[in-house]
């Protein structure tokens, strides 16, 4: 067989298989439709019955005929859901059927598609709060009556700040897949009802009406009926969508719904899509835009400038596009020429499942804004203006009065982000209704009060402005006092005379109005003074004698009178009809004078009367005090002063301004004034003395300084006075070691132990060089010698170490200077096991705050553990480092990063970065190929591709090798904004199907923000042991996996999910059930518990819980995979003949579908070249497909044969 009868034959051996495996899927799965009834009758439907081939003619034009469709259809056609409103159904079909369906011109019949939900502080942005205070008729305008129908993924009916918003709810969740169940609470499709498992529709609603203290709702007073369409992964079909608005449509009069709110859509639409695979949600918006019901819906988050999701794409949807609070536009926000609105969408806090809020971006958060607005202004057109606003009214005032943004660097078009408050002021063109109110007098009337005249006025809108004119003979203009609807102005009584006022004001929409003028006329009399004493104007008294003075009067209208006293134009007494004025002035606070004017006053609030006299008072001397001399001690001693002054006769008032002294005998002649200094008194103070006689005064000034003594065994007893300063019994001069246990300080250590050459004996002369040991417990802290016979040992010095919640160990000790060429050794906990490096800052440090996080600050060594740096060495002593010669101690556990790039160098444990001097070197960074530098610190530079097509590669190699899943090294950071306290957050890891590790759990103990995982494919250094011998296993991959943001002791579990390819295991001989994750930690490898969860086609997979993060190798022991790969693989024939089709595994399912898209692949493409039709993959022209290929092969066969009778035999070779 030449080579033409070779393809020839494997042409029809490729045809028998197509069609065969197009033979055995030909068994399609139903497709969901949604069908509508047409106004037109007689629709004809083909019964499908094994007995006849019949048709039937029926009427389909009103749902009563679903019946009748139901027995015509049989079992080609299940129907799931009514309609309510919108005269249809939803079902799944036969493929088949579904063009039959398609074909009767009375019905609109659409395929059912998926959709995905399109995922404050931003009310201001659109002037929703600056809204809620206007008043109209009364009511404040915050949504209050208005009801938005919300079709989301539900509401969290107990969140405590949607208490009272929901008036109703429903849910509509079908199965997207087959196996999948339904997602209604109750676990069917339909539910009365829509608690969220997502979150979404609790975000969404918040947005609109949530009564939050700081997230309040664009419509705060606004209700929700909540319409539940998504499953917990925030994914639906469209039926369920048409079916929640045919329920919001049905219940729009019941609850007054304004607004149907929905942040979700699938598809991309350039324009509108009335007449395209979307048209299915044309009926339901026309039926409810028709009713009053405005419909508004995301435009998605794809970040398209030229298409917008639907239902958004529908010409009676307000679509609704993404801006940012400073009015940008939403960066992955679609819109187009069809968009109609823009609000804000990005970093929006709105309220979330659970109890709490969160926040997000996407046209999800937009949406709501924009139903929100809606809901004020149908309430405002509703309360002020008595009409109920359509949506045209409604988005052409948003669009009307909404801020411009270009979209220069996007679509090139304008759009309008809306303003709720411009939208409202544009329409509001009615004068607001002024009304005066008591205690404002009435109008012509005549006024004898002597007090003041309150006008007070109320209003039927809010006031942006108001004022008063007022006119007693010239014209003035006041503004007037209050807020909203209530204003007043308080005048003092003017002269009598004829008033004439009125008030001016305008609403936030500058509406004028002026009141009618009104007139006041006001009469009053000056009250008289009757009598009075004394009766002469000028009086004489001697100190210290006193003086009264009294009054009667009478007033014609019998107003209310008021009496003050004035002494030298001072108010001294008010409303009563007798003064006294106290002439002993010595025994009083008042200043004397030798004349004092005395003035009696009355007033009825309008007139003053008013009588004066003149009082003389005899003066006295002044009084001298003695001089004091300046004073010195010591702290502890007493300060004692006695102090005389020389006066006539008058009683004398000694006082001094330092409230330390006490004072004795100080209102006699002379004062003894006296201070014990304590230890904390030392300074220089200036005293200040002064003597009166009550009238006349006498000061001296002197200085008492009080000298610091220290007292260092806290006696009380200063030490130049205390021969035994520490108070150990020996005396000063005697004592190597000044101080004792209690005058060390510590914050973080219980307990601590000195022993000084071995004793604790303190009491004691030394005079040669010995050993000095602080220690807590068994724990050595630190030792240095001290040589004693050049200088006594003050142990008046801070130790202490980290506290209990510290994540990393640290040591400090200050407040001790070793003399030159004396170091000390101390030890720092090693509580983090993913460091093993220490940073030494070997200076006088106040804490260790100030040691850098790079570890390279002047006097700062990074020491790694064990090892030496300088004259510095460590070595691990159990749970300890211990670190020698250092002057200074400021040691804290920590690894180094330079370059801040987030990688530690990898001198440290957990660290990875090969180059600390340059950010952009770091493991998982890309490595240009031939520079000669090793970006990605893979331990060389990358190999640039050789000119040629031939490659070449190696596998993972024994114990020390990288396994798996090809050479090149991968790397990946998940991270998420919030864990809840005590919640389980799981990072998912997809960005390489062959990324070894692909899920971290962390359990938290406290809410934790901003959380990541980073895990990076690495390689062993040659330093570090192998995980598994060469002789025993193989390591699969070499693992660093760290933490980002939170601390160790916040996480209270961490499980590592991981997967190996099956092929690896057999290539290796690796036993699958001994697979491990070793974690590399205090320079060993240590098996974690492995557990060995499932096994597919391609991957085993496994998890393990590990008590840190650090270095991790996936090992596993040599075995016998082979046998056990083939063992998992065989299946019976019995079996194979008892397998139902729908229980195909995930894995068969697919590689049939696979199959069967080859197979159809290859025959679409020779039907088109053949027929020059273009193939759809229908009921019908599957069946063409079949008669098609039948006939290829046929062909086929007969040109093999043909081929084979026209060969002739070869003819011998002639003989030379």
């Amino acid at each position: 067989m030449n080579k033409k009868a070779f393809l020839l034959v494997l042409l029809a051996i490729f045809l028998i298989f197509a069609i065969s495996s197009a033979s055995q899927n030909a068994k399609e799965e139903k497709v969901k439709v949604i069908v509508y009834f047409k106004e037109a009758p007689s629709p004809e439907l083909t019964p499908f019955s094994t007995q006849s081939a019949r048709t039937r003619t029926l009427s389909v034009s009103t749902a009563s005929n679903l019946q009748q469709i139901k027995r015509v259809s049989g079992n080609k056609m299940d129907v799931k859901r009514e309609f309510s409103v919108l005269n249809g159904f939803t079902a799944e079909v036969d493929p088949d059927y579904y063009e039959i369906l398609k074909s009767n011109p009375n019905i609109e019949v659409h395929k059912d598609t998926y959709f995905n939900i399109s995922l404050s502080d931003s009310v201001d942005v659109i002037n929703a709060s600056t809204v809620w205070p206007l008043v109209y008729n009364g009511t404040n305008i915050t949504g209050d009556a208005e009801t938005v129908c919300v079709i989301d993924s539900g509401i969290d009916t107990d969140h405590a700040s949607l208490s009272g918003k929901l008036l109703g709810e429903a849910c509509f969740c079908k199965e997207i897949n087959k196996d999948d169940a339904d997602c209604c609470p109750n676990g069917q499709a339909v539910d009365s009802s829509s608690e969220d498992d997502y979150g979404h529709g609790t975000y969404v609603s918040g947005i609109i009406a949530s009564q939050h203290a700081t997230f309040k709702g664009v419509a705060p007073e606004a209700n929700i009926l909540s319409v539940k369409v998504s499953n917990g992964s925030g994914a639906g079909i469209a039926s369920d969508v048409v079916l929640a608005m045919d329920w919001c449509i049905a219940n729009a009069t019941i609850y007054n719904i304004s607004v149907i709110s929905m942040s979700l859509g699938g598809g991309g639409y350039s324009t509108w899509c009335d007449n395209t695979d979307a048209s299915f949600y044309s009926r339901p918006v026309n039926n409810a835009t028709f009713r009053n019901i405005t419909v508004v819906a995301a435009t998605g988050n794809l970040g398209s400038t030229t298409e917008i999701a639907a239902p958004a794409c529908i010409k009676n949807v307000t679509a609704v596009g993404g801006s940012t609070k400073t009015d940008g536009f939403y960066t992955n926000g679609n819109r187009n020429a069809i968009t109609d609105l823009l609000a804000p969408g990005v970093s929006i806090t709105s309220l979330w499942r659970g109890g709490g809020t969160i926040t997000a971006s996407g046209t999800s958060a937009s949406a709501p804004f924009v139903s929100g607005a809606i809901a004020l202004l149908r309430q405002y057109f509703r309360v002020s203006q008595n009409i109920t606003a359509n949506a045209t009214l409604l988005v052409e005032t948003l669009n009307t009065t909404g801020v411009a943004l270009e979209d220069s660097g996007g679509s090139g078009l304008t759009f309008k982000r809306i303003n709720v408050y411009d939208a409202l002021i544009d329409n509001d063109n009615d004068a607001l209704n002024l009304t005066f109110v008591a205690p404002t007098p009435a109008n012509n009337s005549v006024t004898s009060n002597n007090h003041s005249i309150f006008i007070n006025i109320t209003s039927s809108e809010i006031i942006a402005n108001i004022s008063l004119e007022w006119s007693n003979g010239s014209v003035a203009n006041y503004t007037m006092n209050g807020s909203g609807l209530d204003w007043f102005i308080n005048f003092s009584t003017p002269a009598i005379s004829n008033v004439t006022y009125r008030v001016f004001a305008n609403d936030s929409a500058g509406n004028n109005v002026v009141t009618e003028m009104r007139y006041l006329n006001i009469s009053q009399t000056t009250p008289s003074i009757l009598s009075f004493f004394p009766s002469n104007a000028t009086i004489n008294i001697t100190e210290p004698n006193n003086q009264t003075f009294n009054l009667s009067y009478s007033d014609a209208e019998g107003d209310s009178i008021n009496v003050t006293w004035l002494q030298n134009g001072t108010v001294v007494s008010y409303n009563v009809v007798n003064f006294t004025f106290v002439g002993n002035l010595t025994a009083s606070n008042a200043t004397r004078n030798s004349t004092y004017n005395i003035t009696a006053q009355i007033s009825d609030g309008l007139n003053i009367t008013y009588i004066n006299w003149t009082l003389t008072v005899e003066n006295n001397d002044v009084p001298i005090l003695g001089s004091v001399a300046n004073i010195t001690v010591n702290e502890t001693d007493w300060i004692n002063i006695t102090l005389s002054a020389a006066d006539e006769s008058d009683s004398l008032n000694f006082s001094i301004n330092n409230t330390r002294f006490n004072a004795s005998n100080a209102n006699s002649v002379s004062a003894n004034f006296t201070w014990l200094a304590n230890l904390s008194d030392s300074g220089v103070f200036q005293i200040k003395f002064n003597v009166t006689d009550g009238e006349n005064s006498d000061t001296r000034f002197f200085n008492v300084t009080i000298i610091d003594r220290p007292d260092f065994d806290n006696d009380g007893i200063i030490d130049i006075k205390d021969n035994d300063d520490d108070n150990d019994g020996l005396a000063d001069g005697q004592d190597s070691i000044i101080g004792n246990l209690t005058t060390i300080n510590t914050v973080t250590l219980s307990s601590l132990n000195i022993t000084v050459n071995g004793s604790t004996n303190f009491s004691r002369l030394f005079t040669e060089f010995v050993l000095v040991n602080i220690s807590n417990g068994s724990r050595v802290l630190a030792e240095f010698p001290w040589n004693f016979s050049a200088a006594n040992l003050s142990l008046n010095f801070t130790v202490d170490t980290e506290n209990t919640s510290s994540s990393v160990g640290s040591f400090l000790f200050k407040g001790l200077s070793l003399p030159q060429n004396i170091t000390k050794n101390i030890t720092v906990s090693n509580f983090n096991t993913s460091i093993n490096s220490v940073c030494i800052h070997d200076a006088a440090l106040d804490s260790l705050s100030g040691i850098s996080f790079s570890c390279n600050s002047t006097n700062e060594v990074l020491l790694a553990c064990p090892g030496v740096n300088s004259s510095y060495n460590c070595s691990v002593d159990g749970d300890f480092y211990k670190i020698t010669n250092l002057s200074f101690s400021g040691v804290v556990e920590q690894c180094s990063d330079t370059d801040e790039d987030g990688y530690y160098a990898d001198t440290c444990g957990s660290g990875n970065d090969c180059n600390e001097a340059d950010a952009s070197i770091h493991p998982g960074a890309t490595d240009t190929c031939g520079n000669g530098i090793d970006e990605d610190c893979s331990g060389s530079d990358a190999a640039c591709p050789a000119s040629s097509s031939s490659t070449s590669g190696s596998s993972g190699g024994g114990g020390g090798g990288g396994g798996g899943g090809g050479a090149s090294l991968k790397s990946e950071t998940v991270t998420v904004d919030t864990i809840l306290a005590g919640g389980t957050e799981i990072f998912s890891f997809t960005k390489s199907d062959s990324f070894a590790v692909y899920e971290v759990a962390l359990t938290v103990v406290n809410e934790s923000l901003d959380v990541g995982v980073r895990v990076a494919e690495t390689k062993l250094s040659s330093t570090t042991p192998l995980p598994v011998s060469k002789d025993v296993g193989k390591a699969y991959k070499f693992l660093s996996i760290n933490k980002l943001n939170i601390g160790d002791d916040a996480i209270s579990k961490t499980t590592i999910r991981f997967k190996i390819e099956r092929e690896w295991l057999s290539n290796k001989s690796i036993n699958s059930d001994s697979i491990k994750l070793t974690r590399f930690s205090k320079q060993k490898w240590g098996k974690l518990p492995t557990l060995k969860i499932t096994t597919d086609a391609k991957y085993s997979y496994y998890e393990a819980e590990t008590p840190g993060f650090s270095m991790f190798a996936i090992t596993g022991e040599f075995g016998d995979e082979i046998a056990l790969m083939a063992e998992d693989e065989k299946v019976s024939e019995e079996e194979k003949t008892e397998e139902l089709p729908e229980e195909k595994s995930n894995e068969t399912e697919e590689d049939d579908l696979i199959a069967e898209e080859q197979g159809k692949g290859f025959l679409y493409g020779l039907f088109s070249i053949f027929t020059g039709r273009a193939v759809t993959d229908t009921g019908e022209t599957s069946k063409i497909l079949k008669w098609f290929s039948a006939i290829i092969v046929v062909i086929s066969l007969m040109a093999v044969i043909w081929w084979k009778k026209q060969k002739k035999p070869e003819q011998p070779q002639s003989q030379m």
